[in-house]
């Protein structure tokens, strides 16, 4: 059947008429009367945070009900007002019946500002070394403000979607991220730092501007009470000593630069926390210039 739009109102007397030109033709005529539009006042188009909620509303006069639709992450769908909080943006259509056999249909598209936070996965390192955190499911932008918490252990930015971290002890790290519209998602990552051993260097060149290899010393974080920490030549002879769990040798005999070579170093040490293991180790490392 044909289909047609009365865009202005009034009474309008339609004629439809059936095999016209033909003996068989016929003609039927009804009156069809166009209300105006009804004043209606819906919510404009609007923007949220993943996971908010957001309430709707349309209002009008002589409206026998409201009928809201998709029945997508919505309280109800008959009423002026209903409480939504899709995941993903939606277009709800919601239809007015007027009394008068009117049916008006508006859509209010609700857009949803997905934030994604990733920590990266839980893990266990040795103590004194570092790891990188962040992962791969993280939303990347200039829009976005990263930030790492607490601020302990980190040898890069903590304002950067990844970042690199040296903990001194079992921490979990949250990646907290905001938006320009302040919508905010938050991630953690806990990593395990097992007091379990003794880790030196096997290499150093005294005077490098990078800390671990400039000196050579305890990597761990979690050592608190040395015996003794020495250090000797090749002949035997004792070229550094400390019991600072902190105390490095810079490469220097006496105030003079140390020959390159094999160094053998011993060390009697305990761990920070209960039940304070005891360790005893000895290697060696290379000095180079």
């Amino acid at each position: 059947a044909p289909s047609f739009t009365l865009s202005e109102p009034g009474l309008y007397t339609v004629f439809l008429t059936i095999n016209e030109g033909l003996p068989t033709v016929q003609t039927a005529c009804e009156q069809v009367y166009v209300y105006d539009h009804p004043p209606l006042t819906i919510s404009n188009d609007t923007t949220i945070c993943q996971w908010d909620t957001i309430r709707l509303s349309a209002l009008s006069f002589g409206v026998d009900s409201f009928w809201w639709q998709p029945k997508y992450n919505l309280d109800t769908v008959w009423g002026k007002f209903v409480n939504v909080y899709p995941a993903m943006t939606t277009g709800y259509v919601v239809t007015a019946f007027y009394d008068t056999n009117c049916i008006v249909k508006n859509t209010i598209t609700v857009s949803v500002n997905k934030i994604v936070a990733d920590a990266g996965p839980d893990r266990t390192i040795v103590d004194g070394a570092t790891t990188v955190l962040g992962g791969p499911g993280t939303t990347l932008g200039k829009q976005y403000i990263y930030q790492w918490t607490p601020d302990i252990g980190f040898d890069y930015a903590p304002d950067s979607a990844y970042t690199r971290v040296r903990p001194p002890y079992d921490m979990t790290y949250y990646l907290n991220i905001k938006d320009t519209y302040g919508c905010k998602t938050i991630d953690s990552v806990q990593v395990f730092v097992p007091c379990n051993d003794i880790y030196m260097p096997n290499v150093f060149r005294p005077g490098s501007m990078y800390n671990k290899t400039g000196t050579f010393g305890l990597l761990n974080l979690q050592i608190d009470n040395i015996n003794y920490f020495k250090i000797f030549d090749r002949w035997g002879k004792e070229v550094f000593s400390t019991t600072n769990p902190q105390g490095r040798w810079d490469g220097t005999i006496d105030g003079t630069p140390a020959p390159i070579g094999a160094y053998v170093w011993e060390i009697d040490a305990y761990c920070v926390h209960p039940p304070h293991k005891r360790y005893r180790r000895t290697g060696t490392v290379t000095l180079i210039r």
